[in-house]
């Protein structure tokens, strides 16, 4: 009797600890899924935040370099329409459109050091009250409110376009054929199809003071050359512009 009253207590502690163990896995299983729905709703989310943002920049970009080439037409000045960053603004733009990392980077790759320089030169005379190269004197003379606000471009067109990388991804390395290719382009429509005087892209001669001697074609191909170079180094080497394929080389 008293053996059976055992038997029966353990029955119903086994019973029990089975229905507890099959409440807390289902419990378990649960929370598991809403885990990874909550999961993979926020992940929707940033997706959606994500690709706002890039829309989002590429019209800006588009609609920017847009105005500054309609502005250039305006002011009866076509030659102004091939300056670098104007072009390169909307190709970047289109570039986040259509989510074309290569054509971003190839575009970045061009007005990167060119920029780089001209933001130095800037911040230089406004530090120091006077002239480094002599590449933003204009900036600081008399200008028209729209050819002011075009120029600030140069402060943003690197961060946004590296922001632009960042969230889109690199999965070549090979951007820099576009760079070549297209201001091997530009340089020759600008050297036999605009004047002179406007000097666009410092083409016909430096836009500044330089150091360098002798014929300035030369000189304007080395500094091309050398500086998207530079530039493509740099977004190569950075792994956080790059698709993680990329980053384990297997491409």
């Amino acid at each position: 009797m008293f053996c059976n009253k055992i038997i029966s207590r353990l029955q119903v502690f086994i019973y029990k600890y089975i229905n507890n163990a099959r409440v807390n896995k289902l419990a378990s299983k649960l929370f598991i899924a809403n885990f990874l729905i909550i999961l993979y709703t926020n992940n929707m989310q940033r997706e959606r935040i994500k690709n706002i943002i890039i829309i989002s920049l590429g019209l800006f970009f588009i609609f920017f370099g847009a105005f500054a080439i309609d502005y250039a037409i305006w002011r009866e000045k076509p030659e102004w329409a091939f300056w670098i960053c104007y072009v390169a603004m909307v190709l970047i733009g289109f570039g986040a459109l259509l989510r074309l990392p290569s054509l971003i980077a190839s575009q970045v790759a061009i007005v990167f050091m060119p920029l780089a320089v001209w933001n130095i030169d800037f911040f230089y005379q406004i530090i120091f009250g006077q002239k480094l190269w002599g590449l933003t004197d204009y900036f600081f003379g008399e200008m028209l409110p729209a050819a002011r606000f075009i120029s600030l471009e140069h402060f943003f067109l690197i961060p946004l376009g590296l922001l632009l990388l960042f969230m889109i991804k690199l999965n070549q390395k090979t951007f820099w054929v576009i760079s070549a290719i297209q201001m091997a382009l530009l340089y020759g429509i600008i050297r036999f199809f605009t004047r002179s005087t406007e000097n666009v892209n410092c083409v016909f001669q430096s836009c500044g003071s330089t150091i360098f001697n002798g014929p300035w074609p030369l000189n304007w191909l080395g500094l091309t050359v050398g500086m998207i170079a530079i530039a493509s180094i740099v977004i190569m080497t950075i792994p956080i512009f790059h698709h993680h394929s990329l980053n384990n080389g297997s491409k």
